[in-house]
């Protein structure tokens, strides 16, 4: 796991992902796969996440664990 980050109440992952490789966003406690990109930077940068925003957009509504 690289790190979890909290979005309205829900605790995510971003790690490895398996089968097609690179790294993928999802829910922690279901597993629930939300998106993926074989770029951990354009992931977390260029991929609209919640509301159209992408994750380093939305990093001032996040608390984020290192």
């Amino acid at each position: 796991m690289d790190f979890i980050f909290w979005y309205h109440g829900i605790r995510y992952i971003i790690t490895a992902a398996y089968g097609d490789g690179g790294y993928m966003i999802a829910e922690e406690l279901s597993g629930k796969f939300i998106i993926q990109n074989k770029n951990f930077r354009k992931l977390v940068e260029d991929v609209p996440l919640f509301e159209g925003k992408t994750f380093k957009e939305l990093l001032p509504d996040s608390d984020v664990e290192y």
